[in-house]
């Protein structure tokens, strides 16, 4: 169960990160999604390629519990 879940958009990388999904470098200077939150009492903290995001949206999407958080 998701207990809080945000998320924000990185206009300009100051450093080089991982990406979580596919594991490839998000370069300094490039845009980049950071997804915050806690679920099943975990804290979470990843950093997603825009591209990688929307794939991530995409699969989310397609699930019927979506809706349902």
């Amino acid at each position: 169960m998701c207990d809080f879940h945000k998320e924000r958009v990185v206009r300009s990388a100051k450093k080089e990160h991982e990406c979580y999904l596919c594991g490839q470098k998000i370069e300094k200077g490039e845009q980049y999604r950071i997804l915050t939150g806690v679920f099943d009492g975990d804290f979470y903290n990843l950093k997603l390629h825009g591209q990688c995001h929307c794939m991530v949206e995409a699969y989310w999407a397609e699930q019927e519990f979506y809706d349902e958080g």
